[in-house]
C-alpha cells in the first residue's frame, strides 16, 4: 500500500511460491519494488515479516530497527499477530536493479510468460 503523504510504502503479503524459492526471483522482485517505490518518492518500505521471512528481508536490506518516526507510520501500517515489523530505507541515487544481471531478469520474464501461456491453454481446452 502506498502512503504518498508519508513517503511510505507498506509491503503486504510478499511471497514466492515455495517451489521457486532460492532461485533469485525474490531478489529481483524486491529490486523492482524498490525502484518503483523510489519513482513514487517513497523514502521507506515497512513490512510485517513472519518468522519464516525475517532472514529474507534482512538479506534485502530491511532492519528490525524502525528509524522512521512513529507518527509517520502509526495508524497506517496494519498490525498482525506473531510478526516482526521491519523497515528498509531507500537511497535515491542507488540503482537497485543494476545489481541484477540482465540474463536473470530475462529468465524470470520468460519463465512467468511461459507459465501464463500454459495456464491459458489449459483453460481453453
Amino acid at each position: 500500500r502506498i502512503f504518498k503523504r508519508q513517503n511510505l510504502i507498506e509491503l503486504v503479503f510478499f511471497a514466492i511460491v515455495t517451489s521457486e524459492q532460492m532461485k533469485g526471483y525474490g531478489k529481483i522482485l524486491m529490486s523492482f519494488l524498490k525502484e518503483k517505490a523510489k519513482s513514487l518518492n517513497a523514502k521507506t518500505i515497512i513490512t510485517c515479516a513472519d518468522n519464516n521471512a525475517i532472514k529474507y528481508f534482512l538479506k534485502q536490506g530491511f532492519s528490525h530497527v524502525i528509524t522512521s518516526p512513529i507518527f509517520i507510520w502509526a495508524g497506517y501500517i496494519c498490525d498482525y499477530e506473531e510478526i516482526k515489523l521491519m523497515e528498509c530505507s531507500l537511497f535515491k541515487n542507488f540503482k537497485y536493479c543494476n545489481s541484477i544481471p540482465f540474463l536473470v531478469i530475462q529468465k524470470l520474464f520468460f519463465y512467468y510468460k511461459s507459465r501464463f501461456i500454459i495456464k491459458q491453454s489449459e483453460y481453453s481446452l
